[in-house]
């Protein structure tokens, strides 16, 4: 067996969005609320910038955005990049994991990726992609889930809050703030049956209305009235991280090639380590 016989495929782009084609085929509205938040606590006023956001199918952040700015939506899943279309904003389809971004190097103002991270299988080639299309000194918002929640990861111990910061700030990046979001209560797996009722469950699966057919105010369930209410500027200055239903990170690009940095001074670091050991 020759040495290229003997490596493994990985999985291709192409397998891996045929795994989430369909993720969108129902569109929620009650996402709409932490956007607004986002916008209202990250974005407000901004204007004229060129901003790109990953994992938007349901319309993202960008769809409050699209006014006043150039907006690019981004997304694995077939039906959320016809979803995009839909709004009328420029889409394609991309696994944020494996593929290049579609943009040139230092093109975009403001990147955006909320509740993604998590769904990634190479975080990492993610990061050097963001880094290489936004500005040196061009703002970032992340989120990601807190672990109490339940939530299924591929890398669990990454997405402990703290970890994680310290993740990004190893790549590079300057962390500006992390803001905690919503609230997971003291004793959540045993509440968590109260909450995610049939009713509930039945409500999220109703579909969006088409675009343009929408009919006045979009229904929030009370746990999403709930999650808003608690983060609120009182309750998120004295709201513990770890009770937090998620954390939203703003950074700075201050280094587009710290990810590249980091790889090789890891490299370099075990190339010393295992001559010492000779």
């Amino acid at each position: 067996m020759t040495a290229s016989q003997s490596v493994l495929p990985m999985t291709s782009a192409t397998e891996d969005k045929s795994s989430y084609a369909q993720y969108f085929s129902v569109v929620h509205h009650y996402h709409q609320l932490r956007f607004q938040w986002i916008v209202k606590n990250f974005l407000k006023g901004v204007t004229g910038q060129r901003v790109a956001e990953v994992g938007a199918g349901d319309g993202g952040v960008i769809q409050f955005l699209r006014e006043k700015n150039d907006v690019f939506g981004l997304d694995i899943s077939e039906t959320g990049v016809a979803y995009l279309k839909q709004l009328g904003i420029n889409s394609a389809l991309v696994d944020a994991s494996s593929e290049p971004l579609p943009f040139d190097d230092a093109q975009i103002d403001i990147f955006m990726m909320f509740e993604v991270f998590e769904h990634l299988k190479n975080p990492q080639h993610a990061v050097e992609e963001l880094q290489r299309v936004v500005k040196q000194g061009g703002k970032i918002l992340l989120s990601i889930p807190n672990p109490r929640t339940g939530h299924q990861y591929l890398y669990p111990s990454l997405f402990r809050f703290r970890a994680f910061k310290e993740y990004l700030a190893n790549n590079g990046f300057t962390v500006n703030r992390v803001v905690p979001y919503g609230f997971v209560p003291p004793l959540w797996p045993l509440v968590k049956p109260l909450v995610f009722t049939k009713k509930r469950i039945e409500l999220e699966d109703k579909p969006m209305p088409a675009v343009g057919k929408e009919t006045g105010k979009p229904h929030f369930p009370l746990t999403t009235r709930l999650n808003y209410a608690s983060s609120a500027p009182f309750w998120t200055a004295i709201k513990p991280l770890r009770y937090a239903w998620l954390c939203v990170y703003e950074l700075t690009n201050t280094d587009p090639q710290g990810s590249r940095k980091l790889f090789d001074r890891v490299a370099s670091r075990e190339s010393h380590e295992n001559a010492a050991k000779q």
